[in-house]
């Protein structure tokens, strides 16, 4: 925030009297400013006691990406598939060891 909501002035990042955190204060009208937090909301949404699903636009992402962490070790590349799982090439951040992980299906 740069400016006054009520007066249009600049504001300051202070520490008001009584308060512990810096809020943006007016130095013309003297207005604090607190910043409330983003709110996240829902709905599930009905129709005749049903309730409606929406289909994705995209598919949903499988599988772990390069750079993710696997306990100790980081996926460099996705190698292969199988019946059982996926097999991803990994190595050790700080060793330098590299791995095969494989990540079994959900099912089995």
């Amino acid at each position: 925030m740069k400016f006054c909501m009520q007066c249009g002035s600049a504001v300051d990042l202070l520490i008001p009297a009584g308060d512990n955190l810096p809020r943006h204060v007016c130095g013309k009208c003297g207005e604090i400013h607190y910043l409330n937090p983003k709110v996240v909301v829902g709905c599930v949404p009905r129709w005749e006691e049903r309730i409606l699903l929406c289909r994705r636009a995209i598919e949903p992402r499988y599988g772990l990406p390069p750079g993710a962490q696997a306990g100790e070790y980081v996926i460099e590349a996705h190698v292969g598939a199988g019946a059982m799982g996926d097999v991803y090439r990994a190595r050790h951040p700080v060793i330098g060891k590299r791995v095969a992980i494989k990540v079994l299906k959900r099912r089995l």
